[in-house]
């Protein structure tokens, strides 16, 4: 289900969409404790006027997303498309060569379309075996120096080792845990130009995980 948040809003806002999976959806959490929902609102307590589209679907891979992402760029003209996408390509096994390929289309299209991209690295278990897990972490490194384009490399870096962020699965953030994602998301996107207006380091130290 493509679930899309939105408060107040203008209609000429600019937008960000979220092309992503359960990761962005929410998994079993309400609509509005999911990070792209927290998001919009922090931009605007903040007092930019983003509207922040979460087309974050459960399950979906690299392949389901390129086949919904040009649909997302003609409705609404992003002026930032984040990607977070690839977590199951990755848990299913699936060619990492295809995801990778996948993952360069909607780079593209989002490029074409004249949207700054934010790529949202992933990693799987290293039970996976050493090869595999190493070459899906680089996918995400090379693609976002191919394209020139913002990179998070790992969206779990500061929820990975602690257990009481994410639900009983330990897949899938919390509300807690989605929390501590919009803030790190938001940080990816203020240091990679995402505001014209500059942010002092004193307003962007006031950002808490708790």
């Amino acid at each position: 289900m493509l679930l899309v948040f939105r408060g107040v809003t203008a209609a000429d806002d600019p937008v960000i969409v979220v092309l992503g999976d359960s990761l962005s959806a929410g998994y079993q959490l309400p609509a509005e404790a999911a990070w792209p929902y927290l998001l919009e609102n922090h931009l605007r307590e903040q007092g930019f006027n983003f509207r922040v589209i979460n087309a974050g679907i459960s399950g979906d891979t690299t392949a389901g997303g390129l086949t919904r992402v040009p649909v997302l760029l003609s409705k609404y003209h992003p002026s930032w498309l984040v990607v977070e996408l690839g977590a199951n390509d990755g848990l299913r096994g699936l060619s990492l060569q295809q995801a990778e390929q996948n993952l360069a289309q909607i780079i593209e299209l989002g490029q074409a379309a004249g949207s700054e991209v934010l790529l949202v690295g992933m990693r799987v278990p290293l039970n996976f075996g050493p090869r595999y897990s190493d070459s899906f972490r680089k996918m995400y490194l090379q693609l976002a120096e191919q394209y020139s384009v913002a990179l998070m490399p790992f969206l779990f870096v500061s929820i990975y080792d602690k257990p009481d962020h994410f639900l009983p699965d330990l897949l899938h953030p919390n509300r807690q845990g989605q929390r501590v994602l919009m803030v790190d998301v938001y940080n990816s996107l203020v240091e990679n130009g995402l505001l014209s207006t500059t942010i002092s380091a004193s307003s962007t130290n006031k950002l808490t995980t708790n």
